[in-house]
């Protein structure tokens, strides 16, 4: 609780929440109060997750350094313990402050009602900062990695190599089928778990830690930009679905969605720049729109809108989503 600190995150951060209030007065009771304090509080927007949730989104979040930020952690821990002193006062205070900046918002976070991923994402810099913060002690004590901690490091990097390689299987047909790409797949990543595991294990040991690491990683990379780019954009991305939307609705129209993913109502507000309406409680718009709708919701949606008029309009298969024009309500 340093006062110098805080005044000067008040001065940074005060005016722009005094300018957003005084332009938009709704502000306070919108975000402070219903999307924080509700949100912690209460199960608001239907996210209610196990309090052990964030454990395993840490644990992938920090990928690939979460081997090394675990031994880095209960290394922290175990000098804690051992020691019994306060190390706030000795020459560990700093790994000891990135374990709480790792921790506590994780911990608060899971008491929470609502949880969704991004919620601890402000805790996983501190992860790798404790990882360099290891590597610079132990290189300085021309200490080596242990081999079985080198091996676990290794499977954890080269893993994301496996699915970027079945990336096309895996988005378009939902299922990996034995063939050529998975037993290419399985040779280049035990091939490149060797060269990594081999570079961790030479005379420089930890000081490769970060090239053998980054391999991998950009190798991942690659691979999903040069394989799977086209598939990851015609399952994930809304911009396909705008595009269709613009071919079959030139003129400007209203869209609206029925049970899509909150992606899909995201990205289309982006592409399209407008407000996308909500089939919310079953209560369509009035107005004539065009309404994006998962495939096979015909009949609900027979029920949903009663007599109006409803013309299908065609389908997206990547997405499994189907487009109709409503009509408006008769006499509006």
């Amino acid at each position: 609780m340093w006062p110098p600190g805080m005044a000067a995150f008040f001065v940074v951060a005060l005016p722009w929440f005094v300018l957003v209030q005084a332009r938009n007065p709704e502000f306070f009771r919108v975000f402070i109060l219903e999307h924080n304090l509700e949100r912690f509080g209460t199960n608001l927007y239907r996210h209610q997750q196990p309090f052990w949730f964030f454990i395993p989104v840490l644990l992938l979040g920090l990928i690939p350094w979460t081997v090394f930020a675990l031994a880095a952690a209960w290394e922290v821990v175990r000098a804690w313990w051992s020691e019994r002193r306060a190390l706030f006062d000795s020459g560990d205070a700093l790994n000891f402050f990135l374990l709480l900046w790792l921790i506590v918002p994780v911990v608060f976070f899971s008491i929470s009602q609502s949880k969704l991923p991004g919620y601890i994402l402000p805790a996983m810099p501190a992860g790798p900062l404790l990882v360099a913060e290891y590597v610079r002690r132990k290189v300085g004590d021309d200490e080596k990695p242990a081999r079985w901690l080198s091996a676990i490091h290794v499977l954890v990097a080269v893993l994301p190599i496996m699915p970027t390689i079945l990336i096309r299987q895996l988005l378009l047909r939902q299922k990996i089928s034995i063939g050529l790409p998975l037993i290419a797949g399985v040779i280049f990543t035990l091939v490149l778990a060797c060269i990594v595991m081999m570079m961790l294990n030479g005379k420089a040991g930890l000081r490769m830690l970060r090239s053998a690491t980054l391999l991998p990683v950009v190798l991942a990379v690659a691979l999903l930009m040069k394989l799977g780019a086209s598939a990851v954009d015609a399952t994930q991305s809304a911009r396909p679905v705008a595009a269709i939307l613009q071919k079959l609705e030139p003129e400007p129209i209203p869209v609206a969605l029925f049970a899509v993913r909150r992606e899909i109502e995201y990205g289309l507000a982006f592409y399209r720049n407008d407000v996308i309406r909500k089939y919310d409680g079953m209560q369509p718009p009035v107005e004539e729109h065009v309404l994006v709708a998962p495939q096979g919701s015909g009949l609900v949606l027979g029920k949903v809108l009663g007599d109006r008029r409803v013309e299908f309009l065609g389908n997206y298969a990547p997405q499994r989503l189907e487009f109709y024009r409503v009509g408006p309500i008769v006499g509006r």
